[in-house]
């Protein structure tokens, strides 16, 4: 995925922009998705199934174990999302929390729902190395639509730092360009069909 400038992104009209005062904008990247098709995050979300995380490179599957096993061992995702972080659920504005698709706190593997509109999408994670809150978007394309994915962050501790410089090499080499090319081949395949 490329990074992109951020101020691409902060020009879009997204809801979740009143969710993240507090927190900083740590990266945005950007994958073009092409065809014609009708495309929503849920439509994305879809994809998201145990045979298409059998199809990520295998890197990435192999980095995705380690911070698991890691996470495990160390205790670093032992920080309970009920915590801190459910101010951050508790400032979903009423109408935005009606008309989400998934109501705000579900539990989305490491993530909690905030909200999820057809066209854009914010979860937080809460953990003993970071509390942060992803922003996902769509916007349309003359090739097809084009998803932002923006990570914003609020530090948990002295940890938070150290943790981003050891994890961002990963991120930016092989997580976030392995990510790319199989939602690329995803999308293509279901716009397919």
């Amino acid at each position: 995925m490329p990074r992109v400038d951020p101020t691409e992104f902060e020009s879009l009209s997204l809801e979740a922009f009143q969710l993240v005062q507090g927190f900083v904008l740590h990266d945005v990247w950007l994958v073009e998705l092409e065809g014609s098709a009708s495309c929503t995050v849920q439509d994305l979300r879809s994809l998201i199934t145990p045979e298409g995380f059998r199809s990520l490179n295998p890197a990435v599957r192999i980095l995705f174990f380690i911070r698991s096993a890691l996470g495990r061992i160390f205790r670093l995702d032992s920080v309970s999302i009920d915590g801190p972080a459910r101010s951050v659920v508790e400032k979903v504005p009423a109408r935005l929390a009606d008309a989400s698709l998934v109501p705000p706190g579900t539990p989305e593997g490491p993530f909690q729902t905030l909200y999820a509109l057809p066209t854009e999408a914010a979860y937080q994670a809460l953990n003993a190395t970071v509390h942060a809150i992803l922003i996902v978007a769509l916007t349309e394309s003359v090739s097809g639509h084009r998803f932002f994915w923006a990570t914003y962050l609020k530090p948990v501790g002295r940890i938070t730092s150290l943790y981003m410089r050891v994890i961002d090499p990963f991120r930016r080499v092989i997580v976030y360009p392995g990510l790319e090319s199989w939602l690329k081949r995803a999308w293509l395949t279901r716009s397919r069909l």
